[in-house]
C-alpha cells in the first residue's frame, strides 16, 4: 500500500511566482476546442507588483510638506513690520510672559516677593478711592492695575518688604494717549507721604527724579533729560534697583538715573505712582508688577 509522508519535502517556489498545474490547464483549453498546450505559455507566472510604497517613494510625501512648510513661513512674514528683528520678537515674548528681574549681578539668585498681572481680584495692591486726589484699582478684564489722579496730585500704591536690604521692582506701565503730560514711575525708599523718591518717565519721554524729605519736594540730577521710549498710549518697562547705597532707574533696560541714598531706615519700602502735572485729570495703567529682593546667603 503506497502511504504519504505528510512531513516529506516540497518544492519551494521562488518568491512572487506560482507554479500552473498542466494537466488542469490542458482540460480548460481542450474544452473550448484549443490544442492542449500552448507552446510558447511559460509553466510559471509572475504575480501582480506589490502596490505598497516603498521607501524611496516617501521622498515625494516629504518634498510636499517642506514644500507647504516654506510657504506658510513666506505667508505669516509677509504679514510682518519688515523692521522686526529676532531681538524684538524675544523682547515682546519675554514682556509678555514676565521674565525674572535682572540685578546688577546677573548670576545673583533673588527671591520673587511678589509678581502680578492685575489678571483677578486676588491681588496684593489695594482698590482705593481719594475723592478729587487719586483712585486705584484693579480691573481684571483689562488685565491692569489703574491709576486715575486729579490735576496736580500723586497718586500711589505702595509695597513693603520689611527686612529687605536691597530690593527692585519693575513695572510695566502705560501711560493714556490722550494725557501725555502724564508722568508714571516707580517710588523707592518709601516711609510715609512726606517721605520718599519718585523716579518718573512721561508720555513723551521726559525723565524726572524728585526726593520729597519731610514734604518738601526736590528735583535729583538724571543722566539723561529725554529719552527714546515709547510714547503715550504704549507700554514702557520701568526698573528701579536699590541695592542698599545706590538708586538705579531704568527705561526699557536704558539707565535713566542713578542717585546716592544715605537714609536706611526706608530700606524694604517702594510702589508705583502716577502724577498729573498739568490742569488735566491723567490715568495711567501698570499691565504687571515685579518685587524681588537678593536671596540670602
Amino acid at each position: 500500500m503506497a502511504t504519504v509522508d505528510a512531513n516529506q519535502p516540497r518544492n519551494e517556489q521562488p518568491a512572487g511566482v506560482y507554479q500552473s498545474d498542466p494537466a488542469v490547464q490542458a482540460n480548460k483549453r481542450t474544452s473550448i476546442g484549443l490544442t492542449a498546450h500552448r507552446a510558447t505559455a511559460p509553466e510559471s507566472v509572475q504575480r501582480p507588483p506589490d502596490a505598497r510604497l516603498r521607501l524611496s517613494q516617501w521622498w515625494l510625501v516629504m518634498c510636499l510638506v517642506l514644500l507647504l512648510l516654506a510657504v506658510g513661513i513666506l505667508t505669516v512674514s509677509r504679514t510682518m513690520d519688515p523692521n522686526t528683528t529676532w531681538t524684538t520678537m524675544d523682547n515682546t515674548l519675554t514682556a509678555w510672559l514676565g521674565r525674572p528681574s535682572t540685578s546688577d549681578s546677573p548670576a545673583e539668585k533673588v527671591v520673587t516677593y511678589l509678581a502680578d498681572r492685575f489678571d483677578s481680584t486676588d491681588s496684593y495692591l489695594a482698590t482705593y478711592t481719594e475723592p478729587d486726589v487719586f483712585a486705584a484699582a484693579v480691573l481684571p478684564a483689562l488685565g491692569v492695575y489703574r491709576l486715575d489722579v486729579w490735576p496736580n496730585y500723586l497718586g500711589w500704591s505702595r509695597v513693603s518688604v520689611p527686612g529687605a536690604t536691597a530690593l527692585e521692582v519693575e513695572a510695566s506701565v502705560t501711560i493714556a494717549a490722550e494725557t501725555p503730560d502724564a508722568a508714571a514711575g516707580i517710588i523707592g525708599r518709601f516711609a510715609d507721604k512726606g517721605d520718599f523718591v519718585f523716579f518718573a518717565v512721561d508720555g513723551r519721554g521726559n525723565i524726572s527724579a524728585t526726593q520729597w524729605v519731610d514734604s518738601i519736594a526736590t528735583q535729583l540730577p538724571v543722566l539723561v533729560s529725554q529719552a527714546v521710549l515709547n510714547p503715550a498710549g504704549s507700554a514702557n518697562r520701568l526698573r528701579l534697583n536699590d541695592n542698599g547705597s545706590i538708586l538705579r532707574f531704568y527705561g526699557n533696560d536704558i539707565l535713566l538715573v542713578e542717585v546716592a541714598v544715605t537714609r536706611t531706615e526706608t530700606q524694604g519700602a517702594a510702589g508705583i505712582g502716577a502724577q498729573a502735572t498739568g490742569a488735566q485729570s491723567v490715568t495711567v495703567d501698570f499691565l504687571e508688577l515685579l518685587v524681588t529682593a537678593p536671596a540670602a546667603p
